[in-house]
């Protein structure tokens, strides 16, 4: 179970105890008694009379729109064996390693190749 989930379910049933806190095993059972619940049409309306003429601040109409936008950049975009190659040549931090005659772009691909820790690879620097 997630704690932020822990958290909601604790918060909402206190019982009228302050900090009062309920077990794992009494918050699961909460969740599995209000799991598949579904909302009347009476209370449907409610909510949405409650909401209806609401007016969103431009800041908020914006927050709710980058958190909509989450991390979608990459989003269909694959990176080629080639092009990861070649990035990896390019950085700056790059050292070639020579590790029994073979040289390596980085410490990083000798120690995966050679199945090593990166501290012993880093050794041959």
């Amino acid at each position: 179970m997630s704690k932020t989930l822990r958290d909601l379910v604790a918060s909402s049933f206190k019982h009228g105890k302050p900090g009062h806190k309920l077990s794992d095993d009494h918050i699961s059972k909460i969740i599995l008694a209000h799991q598949g619940k579904s909302l009347s049409e009476e209370t449907k309306a409610k909510m949405s009379l409650t909401h209806t003429g609401k007016v969103l601040t431009p800041e908020h109409v914006a927050k709710m729109t980058l958190a909509r936008y989450g991390n979608n950049y990459a989003l269909g975009h694959t990176k080629t064996e080639e092009s990861n190659k070649q990035n990896r040549i390019n950085q700056p931090t790059s050292i070639k390693v020579t590790i029994n005659n073979v040289t390596y772009d980085s410490v990083t691909q000798a120690a995966r190749t050679l199945n090593i820790s990166h501290r012993q690879a880093s050794k041959y620097v």
